[in-house]
């Protein structure tokens, strides 16, 4: 008995190294599915709520360009952080997000009119400075390359 024991423990050793390895790379193909699919769905929904931002959506608080630069999808699909940026003065930038926070509801009942997913993301809008940093950047480069006597 022990022999048999002993015999099919080995066996249940070496599957059960085998099942770790399967699983090992199953679970990571999972997690490469899973971003490819989230990163997919992330693109989707920055298209169609440019699109809904441009064509749509008629709110006078919307002031300035408006550019939807990035958006992050939570793992379930249920949530998205839309990072918009809003070339144009501090006032319009704060007015702008009031307004596309009001309009929250009818962009989410639109997004679920032209996306076929299961659960349609609440979608919440939050300030992208990057592109407003950028140009400052800019500014303050080519202003020092001026006093110097470069041009960029």
């Amino acid at each position: 008995m022990s022999s048999s024991s002993s015999g099919s423990s080995a066996t249940r050793s070496s599957e059960g190294r085998r099942a770790l390895t399967t699983a090992g790379s199953f679970g990571g193909s999972r997690l490469t599915e899973m971003s490819r699919r989230t990163e997919r769905v992330n693109e989707l929904l920055r298209e169609e709520i440019s699109g809904l931002l441009r064509s749509d959506l008629r709110d006078p608080r919307i002031g300035g360009i408006v550019t939807v630069t990035h958006v992050d999808v939570s793992p379930d699909l249920r949530h998205a952080l839309a990072y918009v940026s809003v070339l144009g003065t501090d006032d319009e930038r704060a007015s702008t997000l009031k307004a596309l926070d009001h309009a929250r509801p009818f962009l989410r009942r639109e997004l679920s009119r032209r996306l076929t997913l299961r659960y349609t993301p609440d979608v919440a809008f939050l300030s992208d400075t990057s592109m407003a940093e950028a140009q400052e950047m800019t500014d303050l480069m080519r202003k020092t390359a001026e006093e110097r006597g470069e041009t960029l």
